[in-house]
């Protein structure tokens, strides 16, 4: 057997495929299969075999380079666009601020504003809210977590009081949730820190909310 015939033996019990082969020997798709035809039944088998597993391994990597791929033009796309945001004027944050507000926020009181989520970026936005826009005093934040059972209370409140800037002291006792479709289980990697209740006690504020979430559904465009 040629030289050739020899390397493309070895090439076919290593697993390569038809085309592989051709492309590093330069010789036809017949020649190849007339090589395969030689071997043993035993050899066959083992060969097929071993050009499944390369082409399930193949399959994977190509699967992961296309979602790199994705990923990254995605990431691109979005920072372009977060680069249109800039900075918010004083009117920005106010209309921002009513926006999440009614969306997220409790509006079945007359004397209490009550915001929650779990996000520490829009609780931040949401306290630079209250403070810029509706001038509400430090004294007057009181925040509660909402929390599972396996979120450790002490880590959580040293958190969300570095997301608010509020004192720990101003924080009420933390309230424990449990969900009926997590059967008592809860992904340790889910709301790690729990869920931030904003709480502000003033009439006068709670009706103004109120009265600027009526305003902007009046707005026609």
């Amino acid at each position: 057997m040629s030289s050739k015939g020899t390397l493309g033996i070895q090439l076919l019990r290593q697993g390569d495929s038809y085309n592989q082969i051709k492309s590093q020997l330069r010789v036809a798709k017949g020649t190849i299969s007339g090589w395969f035809s030689s071997l043993s039944l035993e050899d066959k088998e083992k060969i097929k075999a071993l050009r499944i597993r390369n082409w399930r391994k193949n399959i994977k990597r190509y699967q992961k380079n296309r979602r790199f791929k994705t990923l990254e033009q995605e990431r691109i796309i979005q920072e372009k666009a977060s680069k249109k945001i800039g900075r918010l004027t004083l009117r920005e944050l106010f209309l921002v601020g009513i926006s999440l507000y009614w969306a997220e926020g409790a509006k079945g009181n007359r004397w209490q504003l009550q915001f929650s989520n779990s996000d520490p970026l829009m609780v931040r936005l949401m306290m630079e809210f209250f403070r810029k826009v509706f001038q509400i005093k430090e004294s007057k934040f009181y925040l509660q977590m909402v929390l599972h059972r396996n979120i450790d209370e002490n880590k959580a409140l040293n958190y969300w009081s570095q997301v608010t800037g509020i004192a720990q002291r101003q924080f009420k006792k933390a309230c424990y949730s449990k969900s009926k479709r997590s059967k008592g289980k809860r992904n340790k990697k889910q709301l790690p820190y729990g869920t931030l209740q904003i709480r502000i006690l003033d009439k006068q504020d709670t009706q103004e909310m109120y009265g600027y979430i009526f305003g902007l559904k009046q707005i026609k465009t």
